[in-house]
């Protein structure tokens, strides 16, 4: 299980200057590629996709779907061992995308069949925070002016520190906002920031057309942006629904987002805008 995923302490009393979490001083002498948006993740958009289609990094056209290639994602921000201690954390967000888009694609028959699926809600919520450190530590997300964005020291707790307290409103939501959603094999990805200090205060996120934002700091207003941990995403076609169940140890979860499903069209997403939360 993914709540059991956390790194070295003071395993190896060494520091790699170049890895993000050399502070726990587990660090190994070998500085890894590592892929800053998930290589599993990646994988199945690629396959699903056959292309990669990612939009809101610092080097890619503002506001644009690109297709990109996986090396291109790659930096060197994580040794070898803190790499490997988080490495199950990209199977959760694996599991995630591979059910919505299995779901999608059994919509397509006429006589589709319910299908349900359970993910780890908090091992989603652990490899954002490893995502959101990755591309910052490694420059691929930044602030309009250039200068790198900081991140909230909770960050990096919440992901090493086994049984870590969540701050209120922090973690994961699932938008309720959308009128439409429009599945399709990519990740997109905005960050929000305070202006003033450039820290990181929240990410916009769509999965397979999924809109979702993960909050690092407690907002004024909650319920704008969305369902705060659902406990089940719920996908309906006619009489049949498909649930995707998420499991929130220790934690209430939020009720189930429901989504119906309207129709089929060609082509990529026509929608690449976010719903934004109430002011």
């Amino acid at each position: 299980m993914s709540q059991s995923v956390y790194v070295r302490s003071k395993a190896t009393g060494h520091q790699h200057q170049k890895c993000y979490l050399a502070y726990t001083n587990g660090c190994s002498t070998k500085i890894t590629g590592e892929h800053c948006i998930s290589h599993n993740l990646l994988n199945k958009i690629e396959r699903l996709n056959k292309t990669i289609d990612v939009l809101g990094l610092s080097w890619l056209p503002k506001d644009q779907l690109t297709s990109v290639g996986k090396k291109s994602l790659v930096s060197n921000v994580l040794c070898s061992q803190h790499n490997s201690d988080l490495a199950p954390l990209d199977n959760e967000i694996g599991q995630l995308v591979e059910a919505i888009g299995v779901i999608d694609a059994e919509y397509l028959n006429q006589n589709a069949m319910s299908l349900k699926f359970k993910v780890d809600g908090s091992g989603v919520e652990r490899w954002i925070l490893k995502t959101v450190l990755g591309l910052v530590h490694s420059g691929q997300i930044r602030q309009q002016s250039g200068l790198p964005f900081g991140t909230h020291s909770k960050c990096a707790e919440l992901l090493c520190v086994p049984h870590a307290r969540w701050p209120t409103g922090w973690g994961l939501y699932v938008s309720t906002k959308a009128s439409k959603v429009y599945h399709s094999s990519s990740f997109e990805l905005l960050p929000r920031h305070n202006p003033d200090t450039g820290v990181l205060l929240a990410l916009d996120l769509k999965f397979n057309g999924i809109q979702m934002h993960f909050l690092m700091g407690r907002p004024d207003l909650p319920s704008s942006f969305g369902t705060h941990r659902p406990g089940a995403l719920v996908f309906r076609k006619g009489s049949v629904a498909s649930i995707i169940e998420l499991s929130w140890p220790r934690r209430r979860a939020g009720p189930p987002v429901r989504l119906t499903h309207a129709g089929t069209y060609a082509g990529a997403s026509p929608d690449h805008s976010f719903a934004k939360p109430a002011q």
